[in-house]
């Protein structure tokens, strides 16, 4: 609140519309808020959707924003960094993910992370390449810059290809998504039935 008494001390700021955006909202404040010119207040965790809508809305310019559907989803086990992408590449979130990937390395005090990249049911388009390489160089700007401990699962062709046939990253160790379910369900399979033994044999 202090900000928003201190621009409206200021006659050159003080007609500039605020989009505000806070976790909590305390009622009394809101008439204040009201007189210091605030428009929106977005609630967090904020939308970057929400959030480039309401710009928009205050400035009438028109935001484009990648509506690309995709998952892109990151986190920690076992001091392994997991990357997770499907159904498609989403600019916005490619871009969002160098905050997570820093949030997530000061959280778990990490400085060398393995990173383990599943790519999975992804609709290749035009613009799959471009996006792809821009997720691996945010990867290895802001979590891990040696290849040799990044590794990539996935069971899609045409993404194998674009990652060889880049400059930067034709190093990277490609394993086929779909082969290491396989070698899993039969390392699984081995533990809960030993060999000599099978689930349709009498006790």
């Amino acid at each position: 609140m202090e900000v928003l008494s201190d621009k409206q001390k200021d006659r050159n700021i003080a007609s500039i519309p605020v989009i505000m955006i806070a976790s909590k909202m305390d009622k009394r404040h809101i008439a204040r808020m009201a007189a210091s010119n605030v428009k929106k207040i977005l609630s967090k965790p904020i939308r970057i959707d929400v959030l480039f809508k309401s710009i928009s809305d205050l400035t009438g310019i028109v935001i484009k924003l990648d509506t690309t559907p995709g998952i892109l989803e990151v986190h920690f086990n076992e001091d392994i960094l997991f990357v997770e992408a499907a159904q498609g590449f989403n600019g916005e979130k490619i871009e969002l993910l160098r905050y997570k990937l820093k949030e997530l390395l000061n959280l778990y005090d990490s400085q060398n992370p393995k990173v383990l990249v599943m790519i999975s049911n992804i609709d290749v388009k035009e613009d799959t390449g471009k996006k792809l390489l821009r997720l691996f160089s945010i990867i290895t700007e802001n979590a891990q810059p040696n290849l040799k401990l990044i590794q990539v699962l996935t069971g899609t062709e045409e993404i194998r290809k674009i990652i060889k046939a880049s400059p930067d990253f034709a190093s990277l160790r490609i394993v086929d998504i779909y082969l290491r379910l396989w070698i899993s369900s039969r390392y699984l399979t081995g533990l809960l039935c030993p060999r000599g033994y099978s689930s349709g044999e009498a006790a």
